[in-house]
This record gives structure tokens, sequence and C-alpha cells, in this order.
């Protein structure tokens, strides 16, 4: 945690892996004791929580989590109520979260902050930070970044042409990069339909045609629902390369998206208004993209195999649409589809020396542009644990109750400065006289920098991180420690330990 982390270094069945991406670390700690264990699982699934939200401060969340539930202990041993002390927390939690927001500092594409905001996240590495900076720059706020390795030993940035669907895969079972939690596919082949598709049976001709071809099959329809996706998902979990995404439009909007993307990969929509039966088609209604990554919302469709003559013909299709009587709104979606099948993406190709170097990158990199997406979303506040600090005097006008209420002021209170202590322990000083004299300096922006081990501007420094990210990481820090305040047994599987 902070600019003085250390790296790990994790031997697990694939090979030495160094890292100091704390989700990546706190995935693979466990402990002998099944009790102990059962600790570990509680925090592991709230810093999977939270990569999976921001990608980001996950490593904040195992750290306020633990301090939460050590304060918490101490008021439970004396007799008080775990149900009360969480309902003291609930309101407490909403008085943070609402004061962290108004910390919260617009990013509005300020180069700077964008690149601030990812070299923090990328553990104080300003190269990383100036690429995806650059990213940003080349394709907009709006625009899409992905991350993928290279063979080459420097990292590099490259704009390709690429098209965005705005839902995402059907459920988890769909993931097969879990250090993104997305979808990867190389050369797909990409089916088009505007069927509600109920029965895999429809499917069973494309489905062995693409595995005729060992290639995997993106299927985008309608919807999908019932048997066909229970069957899709059930097959997924034994290998079967079939991902799934359903149109994201409504009326004759999904059918537009459908005939948009059809010349940019090569396809043909499966219609049966066009006379085109699902169950009848076969690889001849495909296209293909040279690349394809599905997220929990979006889908990123890189390199169609595009038909040019196609393309230039939909694009005149939908310039003719514009007349001096489209209203602004008819005006902005005729500008969105234009902007979708001329659209670009950003890759950022992550390379390094060897592969230990390259892995390590590639963890810093994805940490790094998940929270400046956040940042992007949600603005900016500062980092190091600061923006906790602040907020603990807007508990003081918090009115208790009862003494459950005054027993979760004080947890939370002390856990909101748990971050910025282990930042302070991490560069080797104490953190009590650090603390005080932070916390009781009114400048919204003073703050601690521990690689000059100097009193400072945060943001003068650069030391920021996104809003979004302290938000989740604390929230879900709390829904871990309150489900351990009510916890009154454990089930183990204690059969190692008999004779």
């Amino acid at each position: 945690l902070g600019a003085s982390g250390r790296n790990v270094a994790i031997d697990s069945e694939n090979g030495l892996h160094i890292t100091k991406d704390g989700n990546t670390i706190i995935q693979n700690i466990s402990f002998k004791d099944s009790l102990e264990n059962i600790g570990a699982k509680l925090i592991q699934q709230a810093a999977a929580k939270t990569d999976f939200e921001v990608g980001d401060s996950t490593t904040s969340t195992s750290v306020l989590s633990q301090a939460l539930m050590v304060e918490g202990i101490k008021y439970l041993a004396s007799g008080l109520s775990p149900t009360e002390i969480n309902k003291s927390l609930d309101k407490l939690l909403v008085c943070i979260t609402d004061n962290i927001k108004t910390q919260a500092v617009p990013v509005d594409g300020n180069k700077d902050l964008i690149r601030n905001v990812a070299t923090i996240s990328a553990n104080n590495n300003l190269d990383i930070g100036t690429l995806i900076s650059d990213a940003y720059n080349k394709v907009g706020a709006n625009g899409v970044i992905t991350i993928e390795k290279t063979i080459k030993n420097k990292s590099y940035l490259e704009l390709i042409e690429g098209f965005k669907v705005d839902n995402g895969y059907l459920n988890h079972m769909f993931i097969n990069d879990h250090s993104t939690s997305s979808a990867v596919l190389d050369n797909p082949l990409i089916l088009l339909t505007d069927k509600k598709i109920l029965t895999v049976k429809d499917l069973i001709k494309i489905i062995e045609g693409s595995m005729a071809e060992k290639r995997p099959l993106l299927i985008i329809a309608d919807s999908i629902v019932g048997e066909a996706e229970a069957s899709l998902t059930m097959n997924r979990s034994k290998g079967l390369e079939v991902y799934a995404v359903t149109s994201p439009e409504f009326g004759t909007a999904k059918r537009e998206l459908l005939d948009d993307l059809a010349p940019v990969i090569g396809a043909t929509v499966v219609s049966e208004v066009d006379g085109l039966i699902l169950s009848q088609c076969g690889l001849e209604v495909l296209g293909s993209a040279e690349k394809v990554v599905i997220t929990s919302k979006e889908t990123f469709i890189m390199r169609g195999n595009t038909d040019e003559e196609r393309l230039k013909n939909r694009i005149t299709l939908i310039n003719q649409q514009f007349t001096p009587k489209s209203t602004e709104f008819e005006k902005l979606m005729f500008r969105e589809r234009l902007g979708k099948i001329n659209g670009k993406f950003a890759v950022i190709h992550v390379g390094g020396s060897n592969e230990v170097e390259s892995n390590e990158k590639y963890d810093l990199y994805v940490d790094s542009l998940s929270s400046t997406k956040s940042a992007v979303e949600s603005g900016v506040v500062i980092g190091g644990g600061g923006s906790f600090i602040r907020s603990i005097r807007s508990l003081d006008s918090f009115k208790t109750k009862t003494t459950e209420d005054e027993a979760g002021l004080k947890i939370m209170k002390k856990a909101l400065e748990s971050p910025f202590r282990q930042i302070i322990i991490n560069g080797g000083l104490s953190p009590d006289v650090v603390l005080d004299k932070v916390i009781n300096n009114k400048s919204k922006h003073y703050g601690f920098n521990i690689k000059k081990e100097t009193y400072v501007d945060m943001f003068k420094e650069g030391i920021i991180n996104s809003a979004k990210a302290d938000i989740v990481s604390l929230q879900n820090a709390v829904g871990v420690a309150q489900l351990f305040f009510t916890l009154d047994a454990a089930v183990i599987d204690d059969s190692d330990k008999i004779d």
C-alpha cells in the first residue's frame, strides 16, 4: 500500500509471479488452520468485489476490513449488539460516502489529472501513467482502451479500428480471463440475429460449424433466455468456446445496430423478416474479427473482416437519414451510429524483458486503467488515504443515541485512519505525529508525501485517487465486517486432523 509498497513473489502451479497487485496477492493467501482460512476468505471476497467494481483499491479494502473487524471485536466482547452496531455503521457509511463525493474534483479531460491518477495507481510508475494518459488523449473520455501482452521488450500504444456494443456477457460463467474479469476471443466467428433464442437447437448447425473450424463463436442476438441460456452457460463451463451477448437497444434500434455492425465484420443478419431461418443457417452467414473483448457491460469487436463496399453503402444510407426535419435527438442517434461504425480503439501492448517482468507490468496497467476509468467517471480526491482522513470531520455532527451508536462511531473513525497509518508505516515512519498534523490542518488538499517525507498540497504533487475507488473500497470493507460481526458459528472440514 502506498509509494513504499513492496513486491510479493507468488509461487504457484503456473510458475513464479512477482507483483504489487493487491487482489492477486490477497487471492493467493491461505492458511492451514480452517478457522483462520475462513477469515481470509471473507476479506478475499471483499477485495474481489472491489476489484470487479473498480479494478483497484483492493489493498485499501483489505486494510479497512481488518481495522473494522479488529476494532469491532472489542465492543462485541463487552456484550454490545452486533445488529445495532451494524445499523450504526450503515448510517455512518452514508455520511462518509456523501463527504467523499463533495471532496471529488471532476477530471473533465484534464491531462495532468488523468496522468497523475494513472501513475499513482501503477505504484508511481510514470511511464505507465503517461501511456494511459496518451491513450485517453487519443480516444477521449468515452473512448475504448484495452490492454494486451506483447512479446516485444517495450510497451506501446496502438490505435485500431473497432465497434463497441453497449452490452456484456450473459453471466460470469462466460469469463475466460479472470485478471480482467472479461472474455477474450481470438479470431472468433460472429453470428448476428434479431431472433429471440429460446432453445439451443436453433444454434446446433452454427455451433458445429464453428467447432469444425476450431474457432470461438460469438452470438449477438435480440435475447437469449430460458433453456438456451442455461445450455450455453453449462457448455461454456465445460470448455465449449461459445459466447453470447444480447442487443442493448430497443425497438427498431435493435435491428439498426445489427445492420450497422454486419458490414464491419462481414456478416449477414439472420432474420425471418428476410427469409432466413436460424436453425437452417451455417457458416455462410457468420462474420469474423481479429479479436473480441467482452466485459460485464460492453463488447469490443476489433479489426473486423470488413466488407468495404457494404460499409460504404451503409454509411451513405445513415447520412441520407439526416433531414432538416430530424429532431436533435435523432441527429444525436445518427452521429452515434456513424461514430460506432467509424470507431477506433486504443490498445496498450504491454512488453517486458522477460515473462516475470511482463506479467508484473500487465497487472499494473490493468489496475491503473481501471482506476483511471473510475476517476474519469467520478472525479478525483487526494490519495494516500487522505480522503478517509478528511471525511472523519464529517462525523462530528453524527448524533449518537445508543451505546452501539457510540461504538460504531469509534470503530469507523479508527478504521478510516488505517490506510493512512499503513502507508506511513510502510515508509518506515511513526504514523501518530504525521496523522495528528494532517487531521488538524484545515486545508482540504493537505497531506503527506511519503516518498519525500514532507507535508504537501496533494493535488499539486499529483497524489490523487479515484473518488469511486475510495467509496467502493470502504463500502465493501464495511459489508464484510458487518457479516463477520454477526457470525456465531463455523462449519469446517477438519478431517485432516483425525487420526
